[in-house]
């Protein structure tokens, strides 16, 4: 059996240590160094992303699942808006859609015009 993506099962697992003795090796993975993060979007993403976008990117998550769930989302938002390159300013947009939308209700101006509903948005201006 191999349990994967528990932190801390080391300390969990002390409180019982019927099951703790049974586990033969416990593998800790490290975090992403910032060029690893850069390496994994620019491959996985369908959509070129700017230097400054990348490194900006770079600081959002750190492990690999939320990573490919940041990609599917920003990629889902480029191709609604017709974006051909991503830049920081683009995803800085896209990242703060819910901020902004509820933000929307006092008298700032909307970064972001709804299309259908709450999960297809257009950024107005159409920065591409």
């Amino acid at each position: 059996m191999v349990l994967v993506g528990m932190a801390n099962i080391d300390k969990k697992l002390s409180k019982y240590p019927h099951l703790k003795y049974r586990i033969y090796k416990v593998y800790k993975f490290e975090s992403y160094e910032s060029q690893d993060i850069k390496q994994i979007i620019s491959e996985l993403s369908e959509i070129p992303i700017t230097p400054d976008g990348l490194e900006y990117l770079a600081t959002r998550h750190n492990q690999f699942r939320q990573i490919v769930k940041l990609i599917n989302k920003i990629e889902k938002m480029a191709k609604t808006n017709e974006i051909k390159e991503l830049n920081e300013e683009n995803l800085r947009s896209i990242l703060n859609e819910r901020r902004i939308l509820t933000r929307a209700e006092s008298n700032v101006v909307s970064e972001l015009v709804p299309v259908k509903n709450l999960t297809k948005c257009r950024i107005a201006g159409g920065n591409s």
